[in-house]
């Protein structure tokens, strides 16, 4: 499974920073590039549906080994130092030495399993539900970033999210007031026929090179401009 650290190789995060730093030194402009490992939010579920097989595993496994779950064993296996109820003692000490244990050995696994693996979450999400959580994502991580905050509001931000496979680019408003969405959705598609064919990192910088040159236009060096962001990849879990 690809993650959001190891989705572009070495060589093409050079050539995307390579890219910006060019960009950056003609206009005054702040070019962010981000990965994220998933934008939908599946913890609840994930939780949900490695309880309710953890359960199902531990009846399961009553009825193949009925040994471990034998009222007088479980009964031999708690010695008590005052009386309790047989029925009490026979579910304490089940659930010690029987239920308790199956039921986390078994949710774990599902946990894990279920958080790292990609295939089954873009089966369950739709196509609605993965644009909508990916376009939040991306806003939220503008703000976290601070791309709001460079001097002209010429912050851009592409962003892409693994999991779901959806790419968005956000610009601040001093760009927006000089390109259309239309022209920024061009970018986007770019970049998508880019990841298509196993070419990110190089359409990513051919993107970054072309709006480049358009922000030079509107937005060129100021003497006094200082690189305010990062210029390397960043990725985000």
């Amino acid at each position: 499974m690809i993650r959001s650290k190891n989705f572009f190789s070495e060589n093409d995060k050079i050539l995307i920073k390579n890219a910006i730093s060019s960009v950056e030194k003609v206009s005054a402009s702040e070019i962010v590039v981000m990965t994220a490992d998933e934008s939908c939010e599946s913890t609840k579920l994930i939780v949900t549906i490695s309880s309710v097989l953890s359960v199902a595993a531990v009846f399961l496994a009553m009825i193949l080994f009925p040994v471990f779950a034998d009222k007088r064993i479980l009964l031999k296996l708690v010695e008590l130092p005052f009386q309790l109820n047989d029925a009490v003692v026979y579910i304490l000490a089940a659930g010690a030495t029987f239920f308790i244990p199956v039921f986390l050995f078994v949710f774990f696994i599902l946990y894990f399993f279920l958080k790292y693996c990609y295939f089954w979450k873009r089966i369950v999400f739709s196509t609605k539900m993965k644009l909508e959580a990916v376009e939040r994502k991306a806003l939220k991580m503008f703000y976290e970033n601070g791309l709001q905050n460079t001097r002209d509001r010429t912050g851009v931000l592409i962003f892409f999210s693994v999991m779901e496979r959806k790419l968005f680019i956000i610009a601040d408003i001093g760009i927006n007031s000089k390109l259309s969405s239309d022209e920024l959705n061009g970018y986007a598609l770019s970049i998508g026929d880019g990841l298509r064919h196993k070419r990110g990192g190089e359409a990513i910088a051919g993107v970054i090179s072309a709006l480049g040159a358009k922000l030079a236009q509107h937005f060129p060096v100021k003497p006094d401009d200082t690189n305010e962001l990062s210029d390397e990849v960043i990725s985000h879990r």
